[in-house]
């Protein structure tokens, strides 16, 4: 039974990687090729990689409301048709204004799939695989973003955008079937109850829910927003604007997205590892504290002056930390909405992680006009120990059981 639901996890996962791989592609290739897609100004190429991201903050509630209402085959049948066009249409238009109205049909989709594979996994996981599962699905989907940027930059430069973008909008097409073998059957909504033991669906009157979601917004725009559009000048200020490895000149953007490719290829391993032990006796609570203070410590150093040794160091240990801390966040939302209302509170999970993913970059770069990088990093370091002092305290002082033991706060 437990292989059985790996492999639909696995299969979810797939169905996930597969449609991520033509929006992945476009962050490299639009930069480079922005003329050819009939752009005629650079301001242009960061409205249509933003686009997909800001429609998902409005879209969500309704996207949370269909799957209360309709069939989740059909909707996840639907999300992988749109990818697939927006995929193709990249390829196929010239054109600003349609380009945006391709890549808003893509954030509508993401947002689909991305709500759509939580539920599915909340239904095959228990209390003892959720953290794993959780684990394995973000492992193994974020493949897909690196194969997505990898393959693309070389079927572009090679064979051409057209035949690149039909192709994976073609490949994203295998998830239909997939859909239809491996997404479980809603379940029942079941009757949850509060810690008086009446029932209720209220996740915001449940404190451990409130929790999860707060750090869902901490964390995304910790590491989704605020690292990611940071690095690259990190890299730069600390002195590692290029580097020769065997005669090759490695300049700073090629040493950001090597660095962050890093995570992508060692969380299909690492992740499911870390939600593993998350599902254990102790419990997640512990591990997030740690890495929360853990990570914010290494935010801290980095807002000082340092070598490019320890600069290195600092970047891999903060990325591994991401890997680890972003399992967990996912692990403690599922945790919360196996106990509230399962559609209600993953929506509402979905929307707080792209409003942190948004704000990051935006208040990142506002403290750096304002001052520089080390207070940027200096103001996420207390994101961070704020985020694990609020748990620490939760789980010592607070008079509730939390949700490892199986009640609701």
């Amino acid at each position: 039974m437990r292989d059985k639901r790996s492999k639909q996890v696995s299969a979810i996962a797939i169905i996930t990687a597969i449609c991520v791989m033509g929006d992945s592609m476009l962050y490299i290739v639009l930069p480079i090729y922005w003329k050819w897609f009939g752009l005629t100004a650079l301001w242009q190429v960061g409205i249509l990689l933003s686009v997909n991201r800001l429609i998902r903050l409005p879209i969500n509630p309704i996207i949370g409301w269909f799957y209360q209402r309709f069939n989740r085959k059909g909707i996840l049948f639907f999300s992988v048709l749109l990818a697939a066009f927006s995929t193709y249409t990249y390829g196929a238009i010239h054109d600003f204004m349609a380009l945006v109205i391709a890549r808003a049909l893509w954030g509508v989709s993401w947002s689909f799939l991305r709500l759509g594979a939580f539920l599915a996994i909340l239904d095959l996981a228990d209390d003892r695989s959720r953290g794993r599962f959780l684990g394995h699905y973000n492992g193994l989907w974020r493949l897909g973003s690196l194969v997505g940027m990898l393959a693309g930059g070389i079927l572009a430069d090679g064979l051409g955008i057209p035949f690149m973008t039909n192709l994976f909008a073609g490949v994203a097409l295998i998830g239909v079937p997939l859909i239809w073998l491996a997404v479980p059957k809603a379940q029942a909504k079941p009757l949850y109850r509060d810690m008086n033991n009446q029932p209720t669906t209220k996740f915001w009157k449940n404190r451990y829910a409130l929790g999860a979601l707060s750090t869902g917004l901490i964390l995304s725009m910790v590491y989704t927003g605020i690292l990611t559009s940071t690095l690259s000048r990190f890299i730069e200020i600390s002195g590692m604007q290029a580097i020769d490895i065997f005669g090759w000149t490695i300049a700073a953007a090629s040493i950001s997205g090597g660095l962050q490719a890093l995570r992508w290829i060692w969380e299909p391993f690492l992740a499911p590892l870390f939600g593993k032990w998350s599902d254990g006796k102790k419990g997640r609570l512990p591990f997030l504290i740690i890495g929360c203070f853990a990570s914010g410590l290494l935010f801290f150093v980095m807002a000082f002056p340092v070598g490019v040794p320890q600069a290195l160091i600092c970047v891999l240990l903060i990325q591994l930390g991401a890997t680890m801390l972003t399992t967990l966040s996912d692990a403690l939302a599922s945790d919360a909405a196996s106990m509230t209302s399962k559609v209600a509170l993953m929506t509402a999970y979905t929307v707080t992680v792209d409003l942190g993913a948004s704000l990051g970059p935006s208040l990142a770069y506002f403290i750096i006009d304002w001052s520089n990088i080390g207070v940027a990093f200096g103001f996420t370091a207390f994101l961070l120990f704020l985020t694990g002092g609020g748990w620490f305290i939760h789980q010592h002082f607070s008079r509730g059981r939390d949700l490892d033991s199986g009640q609701a706060i």
